[in-house]
């Protein structure tokens, strides 16, 4: 009887123990992505144009320039990406910089691109674009020649001409004549940028080198969403892109891929874009702005570990459509 008492006991024990145990389990929150959760591969290559936002600006030092170039070319990048608004070429030492800028990205075999915030230049008046070059250039050329000066002379691979329009994108014919202007002043391929939520409502794709789309993009709203659902939300909007009616040969550049969600998918969400976009024949280009470790990472893996297998010269400027 003694043992027998034991027994149940310990018995007892045991069931109360597994009681609590699964209790404890079940109200624990599941992880969006487990350790060893299957990860669904996406076929296809990866975009020729693969560059990183970055903090540095005009005034860095070169060193940093060096090192972030380097750092980049890692990582899996292409290019080399310069943020500064168009109003920073008023001073000439800017125009220095990026010809120094533009130097060391070919020195590290990446091609440059100038991202160039055009916003406070939209006031002026744009009547008359056509005029060209002269000693009476239009207000607005007449503004940005220091900017199209700097980057001709310093012989960067595109200019993207970012007026941050967003929900009011105009669709206004006086841009399909101001756009060839800008060529005639600046001879490097141009790239005209617009927010994801006012692409459809741009007329004049056909002026520039390059469709730049810039995010947030909207993703799935789910507390709870997985690599998986990130990865089809993407792929939705995508597909809207990839059906439009784009000129031909214009590459479709995917500048400053944010995405609107919570914080903590923001790994998945970076996952998500590195994958989706792969086997993308319309995707000319893909630029993140990783903010963590494990962002960069996550680039890596898919960029660095998968550039072998594509065309390591991407193009600086489309083929001409016949």
């Amino acid at each position: 009887m003694k043992y027998l008492g034991i027994t149940l006991f310990l018995l007892a024990c045991l069931g109360i123990g597994a009681l609590l145990g699964s209790l404890f389990l079940r109200g624990k929150p599941k992880p969006l992505h487990p350790a060893g959760a299957e990860v669904r591969p996406i076929a296809g290559e990866i975009p020729q144009i693969r560059g990183l936002h970055s903090s540095l600006t005009l005034a860095s030092p070169l060193d940093q320039w060096q090192a972030r170039a380097k750092h980049d070319a890692q990582l899996g990048a292409t290019w080399l990406t310069v943020d500064a608004p168009a109003a920073a070429f008023d001073a000439p030492a800017s125009a220095s910089a990026l010809a120094q800028i533009a130097k060391t990205a070919h020195d590290a075999s990446l091609k440059l691109i100038l991202i160039a915030d055009i916003k406070p230049y939209q006031s002026l008046n744009m009547d008359n674009p056509s005029q060209g070059p002269s000693p009476a250039l239009p207000p607005h050329l007449q503004a940005l020649q220091p900017l199209l000066s700097a980057a001709g002379a310093a012989g960067i691979d595109v200019l993207a001409l970012d007026p941050h329009m967003g929900e009011t994108e105009p669709a206004d014919d006086a841009w399909s004549a101001f756009l060839p202007a800008v060529k005639t002043l600046c001879k490097i391929p141009l790239c005209y940028v617009s927010d994801y939520s006012a692409y459809a409502r741009v007329t004049w794709w056909s002026q520039v080198d390059y469709i730049g789309i810039r995010g947030p993009i909207p993703l799935t709203t789910s507390p709870d969403a997985d690599l998986h659902k990130l990865q089809m939300s993407l792929r939705s909007r995508l597909d809207v892109l990839s059906t439009l009616n784009w000129p031909d040969t214009k590459p479709v550049l995917l500048l400053d891929l944010a995405y609107t969600g919570p914080a903590p998918r923001s790994d998945l969400s970076y996952h998500a874009a590195v994958t989706i976009t792969r086997g993308q024949p319309w995707l000319g280009g893909l630029f993140l702005r990783p903010g963590t470790p494990e962002q960069e990472a996550i680039i890596q893996s898919e960029w660095k570990t998968t550039s072998a297998a594509t065309t390591t010269a991407p193009a600086t400027r489309p083929a001409t459509a016949p």
